[in-house]
């Protein structure tokens, strides 16, 4: 199903939306464009809107956002959880199918008392929030609830917080200090966080851990983490890995999907890494984590390499083994990943914008002065290659034996692996 209404989009849209009790239901103004071609949403959630006025140079519209979030019940496009609905505003805000790098739109939005509105749209100086009209094909998550919201500089960056209506064992201030904790370790990894601004949205479930979590860029950056009810300090404090790991995916830029492992072997090496240098983790916890689950990243029998291989394994742990080789080479280079994953953030290479592999590898490889990183994909991107990973342990003078990890300071690069997990 696509609806078409006769408008174009002029270089700024401005959206004005009102949301009823409950947010239910969100009444939609969309002003500065002229009439020359169409406004659309993806096919799933066409049916929730109701056109109520394509006259004069206000077009206005009501999209049933509650219904929505139950029947559609995907955090694609909308979900109902606890008393909150969530949907990134590329599901409610109608928008041109072609637009041009230059064209913006600005964002108000109005709530009734018990609602806020929480995103992760890059906020206006003013008010409201603004970006590039292209984010709305997939922009970072919106929730509407009535949140408890909390605001902190943390590396350079403001993290909001914003814990969704529920039972918690957990107070909102050590909730609070949880996200912190886990915004200051990415930061300790890049020298500052990556993005200079992100929404956390908590939202409470049963249990005593920690659940899902999931990171949206594109004009901004939010992440969705699911909470338990009877997680403690300790949890959240000292042994929590998902929310940094969620935070992380702020330092890479948008990659095309085939390109996924880097965005995800990028937070599975990085999390742990950090850690270890912070002492959450020692180095012990680090390296029999890296012995035990660099080898499920290895290519198996009918490999394609990194690029053409989408299973479990070679996009989590085959990316991390990517970027895990690619610290060592760089750092026998002297430089380091730490150096080339600082310098694709120097050039603009973070979640909020969309970039090709090629440019996100040239930019580490220009920041370190070497060719590491294009060279491994030229190697293991479109085919298996051959990552000799027992080799380069043995080299490292590290291995699992009766259960513990032993080192040899003797290898050749022994240096290398204490220089790895080193404060």
């Amino acid at each position: 199903m696509f609806l078409a209404l006769v408008l174009l989009a002029a270089p700024v849209l401005d959206y004005r939306v009102t949301a009823s009790k409950g947010a239910e239901v969100l009444d939609v103004e969309v002003r500065g464009f002229d009439r020359d071609a169409g406004l659309t949403l993806d096919a799933p959630v066409l049916p929730y809107v109701t056109v109520t006025s394509d006259g004069g140079s206000v077009f206005r519209y009501r999209f049933r956002l509650g219904d929505a979030a139950r029947e559609l019940a995907s955090r694609k496009w909308a979900f109902a959880d606890g008393e909150g609905l969530y949907a990134a505003p590329s599901t409610w805000l109608m928008h041109p199918e072609y637009v041009s790098p230059e064209q913006r739109f600005t964002l108000d939005v109005s709530t009734p008392k018990g609602v806020s509105f929480v995103t992760g749209l890059r906020r206006r100086e003013d008010a409201g929030y603004a970006a590039p009209l292209w984010v709305l094909g997939d922009a970072p998550w919106s929730g509407f609830a009535e949140f408890n919201q909390f605001r902190d500089e943390v590396g350079g960056a403001v993290v909001e917080t914003a814990i969704a209506p529920g039972a918690l064992d957990l107070k909102p201030e050590q909730v609070r200090a949880w996200v912190k904790r886990s915004a200051a370790l990415v930061a300790a990894y890049y020298g500052r966080f990556p993005v200079p601004r992100v929404a956390v949205m908590v939202l409470p479930m049963t249990g005593s851990g920690i659940g899902f979590g999931t990171a949206m860029g594109n004009g901004g950056a939010a992440v969705l983490v699911w909470l338990g009810e009877r997680a403690d300090e300790d949890t959240v404090m000292k042994r929590d890995w998902v929310l940094p790991h969620e935070l992380t995916h702020f330092a890479l830029p948008n990659l095309p999907p085939w390109a996924t492992w880097l965005e995800e072997g990028a937070a599975t090496y990085v999390e742990p890494l950090v850690r270890a240098r912070m002492g959450e983790l020692s180095a012990d916890d680090f390296w029999e984590q890296m012995l035990e689950k660099l080898p499920l990243g290895l290519p198996e029998k009918g490999d394609k390499g990194l690029d053409r291989t989408p299973t479990w394994g070679r996009t989590y742990w085959g990316g991390a083994l990517f970027l895990f080789v690619a610290d060592v080479e760089l750092r026998k280079a002297g430089s380091s990943l730490d150096a080339a994953l600082k310098g694709i953030i120097a050039a603009g290479g973070t979640q909020e914008v969309q970039w090709d592999l090629e440019r996100t590898l040239a930019a580490g490889d220009a920041a370190t002065k070497t060719k590491v990183l294009t060279s491994l994909h030229g190697r293991l991107g479109n085919a298996p290659g051959d990552v000799k990973l027992r080799q380069l342990f043995q080299q490292l003078g590290v291995k699992l034996e009766g259960g513990r990890v032993k080192y040899d300071d003797s290898a050749p690069l022994a240096a290398i692996r204490k220089a790895m997990t080193a404060r």
